[in-house]
């Protein structure tokens, strides 16, 4: 769920004049209110796997979910989960207090993490998870990547003949 409302808030992020110009300026506030959402399901991911660790192999197990290692493969891709969490996490915070004085001139460029942290949790999700590797959610992964690539190549074009 938390994947499938990533992929709404980096499509309506990237169209969002257009969508205020068509829907008007609620569709901001959506964006902000489901942001909070599917930070808070990202929160929630790796709390219930700690919970989870905590019950099945007491103390230990919790810390070597919390403390990075990266000697396995799975602890690779763990890892991505981690980086994507500390990503999306600076991404809205710097979205909440854009208009404050210390992310006024950043906030777009922190912003941008949601990309790099995208990226994360799709290798996090076809590699370690199992909804993506099997019909339907298979397709509609594959779906998601492509039609993120291609706005994020919209982008980049539209940035380019902005400044040019």
């Amino acid at each position: 769920m938390a994947f499938s409302l990533l992929i709404s808030q980096i499509v309506v992020g990237i169209l969002m004049h257009k969508l205020i110009e068509k829907l008007g300026g609620w569709i901001f506030n959506f964006h902000k209110v489901e942001g909070f959402i599917v930070w808070g399901l990202i929160f929630i991911h790796p709390l219930l796997f700690i919970i989870a660790n905590f019950f099945q192999f007491g103390l230990s197990g919790t810390l070597s979910v919390i403390v990075p290692r990266i000697s396995t493969y799975s602890e690779i891709l763990y890892s991505l989960g981690k980086l994507a969490f500390i990503f999306i996490t600076i991404a809205v915070v710097s979205g909440f207090y854009r208009d404050k004085p210390v992310f006024r001139k950043i906030w777009k460029k922190l912003h941008f993490l949601n990309y790099a942290a995208f990226t994360a949790i799709a290798l996090h999700t076809y590699l370690l998870g199992t909804d993506s590797s099997k019909p339907p959610f298979f397709w509609l992964y594959w779906l998601s990547i492509g039609l993120v690539a291609g706005l994020v190549i919209y982008r980049i074009v539209n940035l380019r003949k902005i400044s040019a």
